[in-house]
């Protein structure tokens, strides 16, 4: 048997949302030809609403070579199958127009949300405020290009709470959340064996579905004192874990919260970057207890 090609694993989420099969069916024959592995995963990924660039940098092509390939094949099936004029479609109607032919499974047939591994996180009531460090820590996560988001400030100030509610609200673009404490030090091994069930390559893990792992106070892994960044004994494997997120290909996040900002997210970060980081400043949002 033929091996499956590796980009049909990109975009696995869409597939509980959209009736692939009887999509990429009715599109070949729009079409008059079989879709290829690479406009599969291009259509899962337009439906999941990322953009073309976006797209080519999780294929690894260049952004001009995909859009020629959209327009040649794939752009054009749709408009045929949705029954709209040629050369009309941007990336941006392609869930509209196959929602609209009937392709969008009903609430009742959606299979269940992705499970969430809570660990230690707390339970929170809903806080109001923060609405724009909400906003752009959504859109990174959001963001298939971004692989590890760092939320760092003071303590109490209110880090643990904002991301639990980042969670809540935005943890259905992942096929599952991992969320971790590291209060109760774990070596990196450790920490991965128990997230597996066994021992695995943490790149390996973040590589086999696309994830959401939260580690919080990730300065208990750190030294006290004047040297910044320095990890304590037997943990250096937390700053190594850092620089491969950051650095190897993989379609997960990790989202890092602590009191300071890890010199590996220092070295990684800025803007169109694959790391981001947020200082969160200012006092802990009000509280309001849950209706």
């Amino acid at each position: 048997m033929a091996a499956a090609d590796p980009v049909d694993a990109l975009f696995p989420e869409v597939g509980g949302e959209w009736d692939l099969s009887r999509l990429y069916a009715d599109l070949e024959a729009a079409g008059g030809k079989p879709l290829k592995p690479t406009e599969k995963a291009c259509l899962r990924g337009l439906l999941s609403r990322y953009r073309p660039g976006q797209i080519a940098y999780l294929l690894s092509w260049t952004s001009g070579s995909l859009r020629v390939e959209l327009n040649k094949g794939l752009y054009r099936s749709i408009e045929t199958l949705a029954g709209q004029p040629g050369n009309t479609l941007r990336w941006e109607k392609v869930g509209n127009w196959l929602e609209a032919k009937g392709y969008r499974r009903t609430r009742a047939e959606l299979k269940p949300s992705p499970a969430i591994d809570w660990g230690e996180a707390p339970s929170i009531g809903a806080f109001g405020g923060r609405n724009q460090e909400r906003e752009q820590l959504a859109q990174w996560l959001s963001d298939p290009t971004c692989r590890m988001v760092a939320l760092w400030g003071q303590g109490g100030i209110g880090k643990t709470a904002l991301a639990v509610q980042l969670v809540e609200s935005h943890g259905d673009r992942f096929r599952g959340v991992t969320w971790r404490s590291l209060r109760h030090v774990q070596t990196v091994p450790q920490l991965f064996r128990e997230l597996a069930g066994e021992s695995v390559d943490p790149l390996a893990w973040l590589r086999a579905q696309r994830r959401l792992l939260v580690l919080d106070d990730f300065e208990t892994v750190v030294q006290d004192g004047e040297l910044a960044g320095v990890y304590r004994q037997g943990l250096e494997g937390y700053g190594t874990l850092l620089t491969r997120v950051a650095q190897e290909r993989h379609h997960s996040c990790l989202l890092v919260i602590g009191r300071e900002q890890p010199k590996e997210v220092a070295i990684e970060a800025g803007e169109g970057q694959a790391v981001r980081s947020w200082r969160l400043g200012g006092s802990m949002p009000t509280a309001r207890a849950p209706c």
